[in-house]
C-alpha cells in the first residue's frame, strides 16, 4: 500500500471503496454537540484559561495549608460499626483505649542507674501532652502486707522517696518482683532484662503526633540502653512518615517516567507539557478541594496522585493523538480548525472518562470501609476534573497552535509502530481462533488460581521485613506477649462477688488462648489483697467485704483505667501476638462470652446442701482449674469431666478437701510442665466451693425448692472488642467491596457501552477483554500469594474502570470506519493503525505510572502496583487482539448488510 503524507490512509481507503466523504464522520447527534462545544471552548478560550488559573491558585492554596494525614485504622471503619463503637466507648469511660509501649533493654533492668533510667522516661512520659497515664516498673501499684498484717497500697518502687536506690536494695526488688505473677512477663520480662513501659493515651489527642512526640522526647534523653517503640500509636506514626516520603519520592519519579513515554510517544515539546500540565492541575484540584472539606488522606487516598497523574494523561494522549493525525490537511491552518479536532475525539474521551468515574464510583456504593469510599469519592472527582480540564483547557491551549504549511510527501512505508501494529491486526485476522482459545484459557487459569486468594488486614503487614516496626513488635512480642489490645467490658455492679468472680474466671480463660498475654482486671487487685487478709487468691464472698477492699483502691491510676468513674463497668484488657490464628480466637472468645452466665442470686448455704449446688460448684471449679492446665499446656488432653472427677473422689459431706484435689489435678500434668505457680493457682480457684454465701446462676437457683420467688438478681453484660476484632471487620469487608465494587462497575460499564453503541451484543464484546483480565488478575493473587488488602481490594474494579477505556476507543472507532463503509477486515486494520496507537501510547504511561509505585514504602502498594500494572498490559494486549477477534467472529447489529454479504465476518 502506497502512504501520501502522513496519515492520508483514510482518504487512499476512501478512494478504494470509490466514495466520497467529507470528513470520516457525519456531524449527527452527539457530533453536532462536539462541534458546538468545541466552538464554544475556542470562542471563550481566554476567559476559560484565566478562570482556571485562578481555580489552581486557590485550590493550591487550601492544600497548602489544609492538607492532613489519617492513619488511625479505627476511623476507617464507620462508626457504626459495633467493634468501633465499643472501643470509642471504652475511651470515654476508661480515659484511653490507645496504648504506647516502650521497652527497655539491658543486662540487668535491675542495676541502680537503669532503674534510674526508666524513672526518668516515666516521668518525661507523664509531662507530655496527650497522655493521660504511665505505667512502668517505678511507677507501678504494689499490692503487699504491711508489718502488722494489715494491706499496704504504694508503688513498687517510689523514687521519689528513695532516690538513692541500691544495689544491695535492687537485689531484694529483683526476688519480689519476679515472684510475684502481677509483675512477671507483664511489667518486667520473666529473665529481668526487659522492662515495659505503658504510655496510655488520653482519648483526644492525635495518636501518630503524640507516637511521635514520645519518641523525640526520649531519644532526647541520650540513654545507653536498647530502647523499642512499639503498639499501634507508633506503627501509626510510622505509616504516616512512610506516607509522606512516597509522594515527596513517587510523584517526582512518575512524573518523570510519563515525560520519557510521553516525548518518546509523540517527539515534541506540546506532547509533554499538555498532558503533565493538565494531570498536575488536576491533581491540585482534588487534593485542594480534599483538604477545602476537611477530608484527610488515608493510606489508600495517599495513591491518588500518583494514580491521577498515570491515567489522568489518557485523555490528553488521544486529544493529542487525533490532533496530530494532519490537522494541516484535514482542518487547514488556523488554530480555529485545528481546535476542531477535538469535535471528533471528544466523545470518546468524555465517554472513557465516564467509565473510569463510574469505575471508581462503585467504591462509594460497594465498600463498608470508609476510607474506600472517600477513595472512590475523590477519585472519580480527581477523574472529573482531569476530564474537564481535557475538554476546555487542552483544546483551548491548543487553539493558539499554528499548523503551518506542510509538502506533501511520498513515504515508501509506515512508521515502525504501524508496521508492527499492521502485522498485528493480519496476524489477528488470520489467526482469530487461536487468539479467542488462547485468551480463553489464561481466563480459565487465572478463575483457577481465585480460589486460593487469602484475605488479611494487619498494620504490621504494611510495613517492609526490614522496617524497625517489625523488630520493635517481635522484641515486645517475645518478652511481652504482643502489642494488639484486647479489651472485654463487663457492664454491672463490679463490686459485685459473682460479677467480679466471672471477671476473675476470664482472666484466667484469657491466659489458655494462644498469642494472648497479660490479662488485667481489678479482680485481680481484689483477690491480690484478700490473699493478705484470708490467705488466698480469691474473690471475697459477700460485697461488703468486697467494699471494704475496694476503698484502698481509690484514687490509683491503673484501677481507674480498669473501673469507670460510676462503677457501673469494669474492663479486662489483654494483648495479643502476630503470627496466630486471628479468626479461630475470635470466635472461641465470643462463643466463651456468650456462654458466660450472666443472671445470678445469693444464696447462703445451710448444713445441708441441695445436690443441684455441689454440681454447679464443682463444675465451675473443674472449668477454672482447667485452665491453670492449659495455661502450661495448651495441648493438654484434660477435659473438664476429668477435673470433675478428681474435685468428686475429694468431696465428703459437702466440702471439698482443697489442697488434696490440687495436688491431684496437679498431677494430671506432665511434671516437665510444672512450675512453682501451678498448685498455688489451682488451691485459689477451689477455695470458693467451701464458701457458705454463694452466687448460684439463675438456670441452677430458679430449681431449688428454697429459691425466693422476688430475689433480686445480680445482672451484667460482656463485650469485646479489641484491635483483632476491629482487624477482622476490616477484613470480612475487604471481600464484601471486592465483589460488589467489581459487580456495580461491571453494570454502570456494561450500561454506557451499550448507549453509545446502540447493541447489547456489542456492548458484551467490548467487556470481554478487560473481564478476561481481571480473571487473570485475580488468578495472580492467588497463585503468587498476594492477599487480599486494603490497597489490592481496589485493583478490579480500577482495572476494569481503567482498562476498558481502550475497549471504548477501539469500538467506538471501529464502528465508524464500519459505518462509513469499510469492510470488517479493513476496518479492523485502519483501527489498529490510528487508535492502536493511542491505545500503546496510553498503556504504557499507564503502566509506567503504576509501576512506579514498586517503590512505595508500604507492601501492600507495591502488590497493587504489580497488580494493575499488569491488568493494564494485559488488557491492553485483548484490546488489541482479542476484540477484534471477536468482532471478526460475530456480526454486530450495526454493521452494514453489504458487508456481511461479501463474508468479511466469518
Amino acid at each position: 500500500m502506497l502512504y501520501i503524507g502522513q496519515n492520508d490512509r483514510i482518504d487512499f481507503l476512501v478512494i478504494l471503496n470509490k466514495k466520497s466523504y467529507a470528513g470520516e464522520f457525519k456531524r449527527c447527534g452527539m457530533n453536532s454537540f462536539m462541534h458546538g462545544f468545541s466552538r464554544f471552548v475556542y470562542k471563550f478560550r481566554m476567559p476559560i484559561l484565566a478562570v482556571t488559573a485562578l481555580i489552581t491558585v486557590f485550590l493550591g492554596y487550601e492544600l497548602a495549608t489544609k492538607i492532613r494525614i489519617n492513619t488511625d485504622i479505627i476511623s476507617y471503619l464507620p462508626d457504626t460499626d459495633r467493634a468501633v463503637a465499643l472501643s470509642n466507648e471504652i475511651g470515654d469511660s476508661f480515659g484511653s483505649n490507645e496504648l504506647a509501649l516502650i521497652v527497655v533493654e539491658a543486662d540487668d533492668i535491675f542495676n541502680p542507674e537503669v532503674i534510674k533510667h526508666v524513672d526518668l522516661i516515666t516521668k518525661t512520659l507523664k509531662g507530655m501532652e496527650g497522655i493521660s497515664s504511665v505505667t512502668s516498673l517505678t511507677d507501678v501499684m504494689d499490692i503487699k502486707e504491711g508489718a502488722d498484717g494489715s494491706i499496704e497500697v504504694g508503688k513498687l518502687i517510689d523514687m521519689d522517696s528513695n532516690p538513692d536506690i541500691s544495689r544491695e536494695s535492687t537485689a531484694k526488688l529483683r526476688e519480689y518482683t519476679l515472684a510475684k505473677k502481677i509483675y512477671r512477663g507483664k511489667v518486667i520480662s520473666p529473665d529481668g532484662r526487659s522492662t515495659l513501659i505503658a504510655a496510655f493515651l488520653a482519648q483526644e489527642a492525635r495518636k501518630d503526633t503524640t507516637a511521635k512526640n514520645i519518641k523525640a522526647a526520649v531519644k532526647a534523653l541520650g540513654l545507653k540502653e536498647k530502647i523499642y517503640f512499639g503498639g499501634t500509636p507508633f506503627m501509626m506514626q510510622s505509616l504516616t512518615e512512610l506516607m509522606i516520603n512516597d509522594l515527596i519520592r513517587l510523584v517526582p519519579i512518575v512524573t518523570i517516567l510519563i515525560v520519557i513515554t510521553l516525548f518518546l510517544s509523540f517527539g515534541t515539546i506540546r506532547g509533554v507539557l499538555v498532558p503533565l500540565v493538565s494531570v498536575l492541575i488536576s491533581n491540585v484540584w482534588v487534593l485542594g478541594f480534599m483538604a477545602m472539606c476537611g477530608v484527610p488522606m488515608t493510606v489508600i487516598s495517599t495513591v491518588i496522585p500518583v494514580l491521577l497523574i498515570a491515567i489522568g494523561t489518557a485523555p490528553s494522549i488521544h486529544i493529542l493523538s487525533k490532533f496530530d493525525e494532519d490537522p494541516q490537511k484535514r482542518y487547514g491552518s488556523t488554530g480555529e480548525e485545528s481546535v476542531n479536532a477535538f469535535s471528533e475525539v471528544g466523545l470518546r474521551v468524555i465517554l472513557t472518562s465516564l467509565t473510569v468515574i463510574f469505575g471508581f464510583t462503585s467504591f462509594i456504593f460497594g465498600s463498608y470501609l470508609t476510607m474506600i469510599r472517600e477513595f472512590g469519592i475523590f477519585m472519580s472527582i480527581g477523574v472529573f476534573f482531569a476530564l474537564i480540564i481535557s475538554v476546555m483547557v487542552i483544546p483551548a491551549v491548543l487553539s493558539y497552535v499554528k499548523v503551518g504549511e506542510k509538502k506533501i510527501s511520498i513515504r515508501k512505508g509506515p512508521t515502525f509502530a504501524e508496521r508492527i501494529l499492521e502485522k498485528l491486526g493480519k496476524f489477528v485476522i488470520s489467526y482469530r481462533v487461536p487468539v479467542l482459545v488462547i485468551s480463553f484459557i489464561f481466563a480459565v487459569v487465572g478463575l483457577a488460581g481465585t480460589p486460593f486468594i487469602k484475605r488479611g488486614f494487619d498494620m504490621v503487614d504494611f510495613f517492609k521485613a526490614d522496617h524497625e516496626v517489625k523488630a520493635t513488635n517481635a522484641a515486645v512480642q517475645k518478652n511481652f506477649g504482643g502489642t494488639k489490645p484486647i479489651q472485654i467490658v463487663f457492664r454491672g455492679d463490679v463490686q459485685n462477688p459473682a460479677l467480679l468472680r466471672q471477671m476473675r474466671k476470664t482472666d484466667k480463660y484469657l491466659e489458655t488462648v494462644e498469642g494472648m498475654a497479660n490479662p488485667q482486671s481489678v479482680s485481680m487487685m481484689i483477690a491480690e489483697m484478700d490473699d493478705i487478709m484470708e490467705g488466698g487468691r480469691r474473690i471475697p464472698d459477700s460485697r461488703e467485704k468486697v467494699v471494704n477492699l475496694w476503698f484502698m483502691l481509690e484514687g490509683q491510676d491503673m484501677v481507674n483505667r480498669l473501673v469507670s468513674p460510676d462503677l457501673n463497668s469494669g474492663l479486662i484488657q489483654a494483648v495479643y501476638g502476630d503470627g496466630f490464628n486471628d479468626a479461630v480466637m475470635l470466635s472461641d472468645l465470643a462463643a466463651y462470652c456468650a456462654g458466660m452466665d450472666k443472671e445470678f442470686y445469693q444464696y447462703s448455704r445451710t448444713n445441708t446442701t441441695p445436690a443441684a449446688v455441689t454440681d454447679y460448684l464443682v463444675a465451675e471449679a473443674a472449668s477454672t482449674a482447667r485452665f491453670d492446665l492449659l495455661k502450661r499446656d495448651r495441648k493438654a488432653a484434660v477435659s473438664d469431666a476429668d477435673v470433675i472427677t478428681v474435685l468428686n473422689r475429694h468431696m465428703k459431706g459437702g466440702k471439698l478437701d482443697v489442697k488434696k484435689a490440687a495436688v491431684d489435678i496437679e498431677a494430671m500434668l506432665p511434671a516437665e510442665k510444672h512450675d512453682s505457680f501451678l498448685v498455688s493457682d489451682i488451691t485459689d480457684d477451689l477455695l470458693f466451693v467451701n464458701d457458705t454465701e454463694l452466687y448460684l446462676p439463675a438456670r441452677v437457683y430458679k430449681t431449688l425448692p428454697d429459691a425466693v420467688e422476688d430475689a433480686e438478681p445480680v445482672r451484667f453484660e460482656v463485650e469485646h472488642t479489641g484491635l483483632p476484632l476491629i482487624y477482622q471487620h476490616l477484613n470480612e469487608s475487604l471481600l464484601k467491596s471486592q465483589v460488589e465494587s467489581f459487580i456495580y462497575a461491571l453494570i454502570f460499564i456494561y450500561v454506557l457501552f451499550v448507549i453509545q453503541l446502540r447493541s447489547f451484543k456489542f456492548g458484551f464484546i467490548g467487556l470481554v477483554p478487560i473481564v478476561l483480565t481481571v480473571f487473570m488478575m485475580f488468578g495472580i493473587m492467588g497463585f503468587f500469594g498476594i492477599q487480599l488488602d486494603v490497597a489490592t481490594v481496589l485493583c478490579g474494579s480500577i482495572a476494569l474502570g481503567i482498562g476498558i477505556d481502550y475497549a471504548i476507543h477501539f469500538s467506538v472507532r471501529f464502528k465508524s470506519y464500519s459505518v462509513a463503509g469499510l469492510p470488517v477486515k479493513e476496518a479492523v486494520l485502519e483501527t489498529l493503525r490510528t487508535t492502536g496507537k493511542a491505545i500503546t501510547i496510553n498503556v504504557t504511561a499507564v503502566t509506567m505510572g503504576f509501576f512506579t509505585m514498586l517503590f512505595a514504602g508500604l507492601v501492600p502498594l507495591q502488590h497493587f502496583a504489580i497488580l494493575v500494572a499488569t491488568a493494564m498490559i494485559v488488557s491492553g494486549t485483548g484490546t488489541l487482539t482479542t476484540l477484534p477477534a471477536m468482532l471478526l467472529k460475530s456480526n454486530p447489529k450495526f454493521l452494514g448488510k453489504s458487508d456481511r454479504k461479501k463474508g468479511e465476518i466469518k
